[in-house]
């Protein structure tokens, strides 16, 4: 008994000693326990409450309402300012102050689809901007006046698989010591509707490590772009020093369908590379490129090709109206080389290139090239080998080149006509299968032997025009004389008239001369000379003839009479104009009386009456007036109907669920801290 009584005082002692260390009931319960419980409730709190300043933060950030105008300038505040206003940030104050923001992403950021990006003069330095939305993102204080300089080497902007975008006015470069891989400014890729516009590109390192692809100003990507509009910027001082490197100013890269590329109105200058493998503009369309237009742009001192048409190969190109000089780094190359099938190439002026045009190897349709004016140093026009089509060219001046059209071995040779072609060493080279027509063309002369001593292999280069209002060549009258001494003669005399052509000439039926034997009507009619280059008239003298001196009636005496006078080489007309009226007789004083009787006529061969050569205009083949190839492109601008209402909703949602973690893990710990209270208090009871 003693025992178990020493057990139940022990028993009791214990609980007394428990009970003692329970905390006073006035104090709150999470604050009765001391231990790990204790520690992980306030631990809960302080998460709790940081998580919802985070939340907080976030939500005004990154999910501020959209708006259809945003600014930015270089003393905006991202933070505390809404963007809304084109005003610096005043120093304090905010969230969600009327002005500006300070960076370009931000302002991307704020703005609604489709509205506008309103950026101030000064420099913004960046890594990359992403546009992300259809937009118009302007400079506002003036071209050039906003400055963005990237020191990456992907791009300044990128305009990645979104469309309806306008990029206006800026300023872009990039840093001064290269990142490496191949920089750019603009990058466009997956698109449509994009325009640059009035943009600045210029000193964009080249890439590293050596080897690398290059550097350039816009490049469009490989998954390509429609509707695109570059117009009215500047391109410069893209340049290396290392051979293996490349400078584009422009460079389309697409592997798949790019559709209706115009670009207009662009200065290209100081682009250029040890390696001469650069280009104003480089085309490398794997795949089909359609309705490629480049016009009215100019270069001057631009790398190895102005434009560079690389694997083009459907549909309209138009290369119209631009303006290239080569300098001391672009002496090399060509100011247009094509490999593909561009569809006309015209109104351009190229000069101080090796080579003006050069249509490259694989061309299964061969360009129109007119109305160009064409001065390099070696070619104005080489066909190169394996063109498979017969380029047309027309209505040129292709002058000041050492050679002025060369067909090389395995094309297929071109036709050339009405042009000025006028070169110092050959003006045509014909090293391909086939006569080249060339028919047409004025060659700075009116010798026919001075111009066929400037065409190389065979071509047909007669007719040809003698001077620049295209008159045509043909066998020219040089001179009218006689083989009848001078004196008077009478009736049965017979008097021997010739004409000197300037080339042989073949005579079918009995052309005559008309002469001035009044009151009768009298002729000489040809007799002999066919196939050299004189021909002989003679005269029979009827009674009643009379003439003092004996003369043709007037310049257009000479009649075919049913018959023809025609060059024996290509079968031209030969002119039927004769010298001035009274040049005859200045030379000839033979007088026709028959009241006297007639002396027997000794032949004889006396001075003649010369005239200078007199084509015939009549037979001009008419000069030819292109059509113009197509209409100006239109302009590409943006027409917005996107919305970021997901985007918004998405981040609503997030901020959401964060508030129902946080309440979450709040009522847990509640809920487990009330329990043990309960647990205690009901031991307690007990």
């Amino acid at each position: 008994m003693k025992n178990k009584h020493a057990k139940d005082s022990e028993s009791h002692q214990s609980d007394t000693k428990k009970i003692e260390k329970l905390p006073d009931e006035s104090m709150p319960f999470y604050l009765r326990y001391n231990g790990s419980v204790h520690y992980a409730a306030i631990a809960a709190a302080v998460l709790v409450v940081l998580l919802l300043i985070l939340g907080i933060y976030n939500y005004g950030q990154f999910s501020r309402a959209t708006i259809a105008n945003t600014y930015v300038r270089v003393d905006g505040d991202d933070v505390n300012c809404d963007g809304s206003v084109n005003a610096p940030y005043p120093g304090s104050g905010g969230p969600g102050l009327n002005c500006a923001v300070k960076t370009l992403d931000q302002g991307i950021l704020l703005v609604d689809p489709g509205g506008n990006v309103y950026v101030g003069g000064g420099t913004y330095n960046i890594t990359n901007v992403y546009v992300t939305k259809p937009l118009l993102m302007q400079s506002i204080d003036g071209i050039g006046a906003a400055k963005i300089v990237t020191s990456e080497n992907n791009g300044a902007l990128q305009i990645n698989a979104v469309s309806n975008v306008i990029i206006d006015g800026f300023d872009i470069s990039g840093p001064s010591t290269p990142p490496g891989g191949e920089p750019f400014g603009i990058f466009i890729n997956d698109n449509s509707n994009i325009r640059i516009t009035n943009c600045w590109l210029h000193d964009i390192a080249p890439g590293y490590p050596d080897p690398s692809p290059g550097n350039g100003g816009i490049v469009i990507g490989n998954e390509g772009a429609t509707n695109v509009e570059i117009d009215h910027n500047k391109f410069y001082n893209f340049y290396n020093t290392s051979p293996t490197v490349k400078s584009y100013g422009i460079n389309m890269n697409s592997n798949t369908v790019t559709d209706n590329i115009n670009i207009h109105d662009n200065e290209f200058y100081d682009i250029y590379s040890p390696g001469n493998d650069d280009a104003g503009i480089r085309v490398s369309a794997q795949k089909a490129n359609l309705n490629l237009t480049i016009q009215n742009n100019s270069f001057n001192n631009v790398g190895d090709r102005a434009i560079w048409l690389r694997r083009v190969h459907t549909n309209t190109k138009l290369i119209r109206g631009n303006t290239m000089a080569g300098g001391s780094s672009g002496a090399t190359g060509a100011g247009i080389e094509i490999k593909g099938s561009p569809d006309n190439i015209t109104g351009n002026t190229i000069s101080g290139y090796q080579k003006c045009i050069y249509i490259n190897d694989s061309a299964a349709l061969a360009p129109t090239i007119q109305n160009n004016n064409l001065s390099c140093i070696e070619k104005g026009i080489e066909i190169g080998a394996s063109v498979s089509a017969s380029t047309n060219i027309t209505n040129n001046s292709i002058t000041g080149n050492q050679y002025g059209i060369v067909a090389n071995i395995g094309s297929t040779a071109p036709v050339i006509n009405n042009n000025k072609i006028c070169n110092t060493i050959k003006n045509i080279t014909n090293l391909a299968a086939g006569i080249i027509d060339a028919t047409n063309n004025y060659f700075c002369t009116t010798d026919n032997t001075a111009t066929g001593s400037m065409i190389d292999g065979p071509v047909d280069y007669r007719p040809f025009y003698i001077n620049e209002s295209e008159t045509i060549l043909c066998p020219g009258i040089l001179e009218v004389s006689s083989t009848t001494a001078d004196g008077t003669y009478g009736s049965g005399a017979v008097i021997t008239i010739t004409i000197k052509y300037s080339e042989s000439v073949s005579v079918t039926g009995i052309p005559k001369i008309k002469l001035n034997v009044g009151p009768n009507v009298r002729y000489a009619e040809y007799s002999s000379g066919s196939g050299s280059d004189t021909l002989s008239f003679t005269y029979s003298i009827q009674s009643g003839d009379s003439a003092d001196p004996l003369d043709y009636d007037s310049e257009n005496a000479l009649e075919l009479n049913g018959g023809t006078i025609t060059s024996s080489l290509d079968g031209l007309s030969g002119s039927l104009t004769l010298p001035a009226k009274g040049t005859f007789t200045n030379s000839h004083k033979i007088i026709i009386s028959t009241a006297v009787p007639s002396p027997t006529p000794t032949p004889t061969v006396t001075t003649t009456t010369t005239a200078a050569p007199s084509p015939s205009a009549a037979e001009a083949t008419p000069a030819v007036t292109p059509t113009p190839a197509g209409e100006e492109a239109a302009s590409n601008c943006p027409e917005v109907a996107e919305t970021d209402c997901l985007k918004c909703f998405c981040r609503f949602i997030w901020i959401l669920i964060l508030i129902l973690i946080c309440a979450g893990i709040g009522y847990y710990v509640y809920y487990i801290l009330k329990n043990n209270s309960e647990k205690k208090h009901h031991h307690k009871d007990k």
